[in-house]
């Protein structure tokens, strides 16, 4: 009895017959049935679903190609297994492909499970998930559905008929509207990260209330509010801030509206907010600020360049103390943002005192940015002053830039040795110094000081250059304050650049830098400063935990 061509029994006798079909009808099976279960991947609701099942389907497949039994397989000329085999692997391929064109569409599936947002809406409605968790959206929903102390939430989001809706505020009357609906009206930028009208109208912000017709870089409005038992714990945790004679303002007014400065602690640039790289987080940190009237209406604040102006002075380290546009965006980005650690120093200020502060960043809203001298530190500390809070923000060049390496106690294993060894150094050479100080007469001194002076303003203004304190990006011709002006640490300047002329040199000034980190040392002094761990997730860090009050 000779061997059938095509047949289905395995073939054992080696004649010539059986050479190009299977030897092994259980593998053919199971090639082909793992080729129709990837095809038909593409009919699931999710592409989480499908890069999910994908992975469980190749490891499937090394099971059987790896299988001693079936390894044969491949080492023979079998060409209709090896034909099969082919278009298997291929059909992986192609579905890997799908996934890789859908792959903005894939993020935004894994962003919103990872959030902790519901799987269930996400197979019922995936296209308004892919458009609202790819979006900045996303997190300011996330971070007000986490904050227990807004005066009567509403569900932001919901689910009704299959479709998942979006709270829409307009004239003062709120509906939910379906996402798929909403985007004919609304356009995302993701350079930028706005909504906007498809008409070019107005944009849109997503508050407490929903969607708002006011973008982000428009006006300056309340974006959540509080209750009357969480204003008055915050008000009263402010109050401690001030002395007991300070706790009226200089005017006699009571102190009941507040104002907090924000930092929020996370990883950055890829770097771990931890062991070596915690000074360089820090420095580079970003500082916000945040206000509450009297009806506990929360106002906040904090400046951010457009996707242009960013590239054009972070894009390098040659480019870093650049000059560009930046607005003004309401609430600041970093606070609706997830977090590792967030501080909060809160102080009291009077409804006066509030009026004052909303003023100045109201005529504060556009500014001309500079990473070393007009950043979110300075405006901070001006924001501040005008409630007679005093923050010091300026350390020369060289003292900013230490700070941001690592200390020696943070470098593993010989870190803690080295630091004691320093430690030790520096008490000898301190000591020596002193001597040595003691010993010269003042007319000697007084020369070598102003020699170091200088050589050390200098090193400083060379620095300023190195890393592009000459560079620019042009301002704003439409804005009415666009002429060059001094850097005035005192205010708010409008100027073209840093490094204007070879004279400024010898110009003491610029090598001070407004530092983030001088702010966060502030804040660390202040008995009002308040640390909020991340814990459940993103939320709005507004009244101190319990054992802060």
């Amino acid at each position: 009895m000779s061997c059938r061509i095509g047949s289905s029994v395995p073939c054992y006798r080696g004649c010539g017959a059986g050479a190009n079909e299977f030897v092994d009808a259980h593998v053919q099976q199971q090639l082909t049935n793992l080729q129709g279960r990837v095809l038909d991947l593409r009919n699931r609701p999710t592409f989480r679903e499908v890069e999910t099942e994908l992975h469980t389907l190749e490891t499937e497949m090394n099971t059987v190609v790896n299988n001693p039994d079936h390894r044969r397989e491949f080492q023979s000329k079998n060409s209709s297994y090896h034909r099969l085999a082919g278009e298997v692997k291929a059909t992986f391929t192609q579905l890997h492909d799908y996934l890789h064109q859908n792959s903005d569409k894939l993020k935004a599936e894994k962003k919103w499970i990872e959030l902790g947002f519901s799987e269930e809406w996400l197979k019922a409605d995936p296209a308004s998930v892919h458009f609202i968790a790819n979006t900045g959206a996303i997190y300011s929903i996330l971070t007000l559905k986490n904050s227990p102390d807004l005066l009567d939430p509403e569900p932001l989001l919901s689910l009704e008929n299959g479709q998942i809706s979006v709270l829409v505020k307009e004239w003062d009357e709120s509906e939910y509207v379906p996402i798929q609906e909403f985007q004919k009206r609304v356009r995302y930028e993701e350079r930028d990260d706005i909504f906007i009208d498809n008409e070019g109208k107005h944009g849109w912000n997503m508050t407490q209330w929903g969607f708002v017709p006011k973008g982000r870089f428009e006006g300056f409005e309340a974006f959540a509010q509080i209750t009357p038992e969480a204003l008055k714990t915050v008000v009263d945790h402010g109050k401690t801030f001030w002395s007991p004679e300070q706790q009226k303002d200089r005017n006699g007014n009571e102190r009941n509206c507040v104002i907090q400065v924000t930092a929020n602690f996370k990883s950055r640039m890829g770097l771990p907010r931890t062991g070596w790289a915690k000074n360089a987080i820090e420095t580079f940190n970003h500082i916000g600020i945040r206000v509450i009237d009297p009806n506990g209406k929360v106002y906040s604040f904090g400046y951010e360049m457009t996707d242009e102006n960013n590239r054009a002075t972070f894009k390098s380290f040659k480019t870093f103390c650049g000059s560009a546009n930046a607005l003004g965006a309401w609430p600041d980005f970093d606070v609706l943002r997830p977090f590792e650690d967030c501080n909060v120093t809160t102080a009291a200020i009077s409804e006066e005192g509030f009026n004052k502060v909303k003023k100045f960043i109201e005529e504060n809203k556009g500014c001309r940015f500079n990473s070393i001298k007009q950043n979110c530190a300075k405006h901070v500390s001006l924001a501040c002053k005008e409630v007679d809070i005093d923050i010091p923000i300026y350390q020369d060049a060289f003292e900013y830039l230490g700070g941001a390496l690592p200390s020696l106690s943070q470098i593993p294993v010989i870190g803690k040795p080295l630091s004691w060894v320093a430690k030790v150094v520096s008490c000898v050479a301190r000591a020596i110094f002193k001597v040595i100080q003691f010993i010269t007469p003042e007319i000697i001194k007084l020369p070598f000081r102003a020699v170091w002076k200088s050589c050390k303003t200098v090193a400083g203004s060379l620095l300023a250059l190195i890393l592009g304190a000459n560079k620019m990006k042009p301002r704003d011709p439409t804005d009415p304050r666009n002429q060059e002006d001094v850097i005035d640490p005192a205010r708010m300047s409008s100027f073209s650049k840093v490094f204007r002329s070879w004279k400024d040199l010898f110009n003491p000034d610029i090598s001070r830098v407004a530092s983030s980190k001088k702010v966060m040392d502030w804040q660390r002094a202040q008995r009002t400063n308040a640390v909020h761990h991340a814990g459940v997730g993103s939320r709005l860090c507004i009244v101190p935990p319990a054992q802060a009050v």
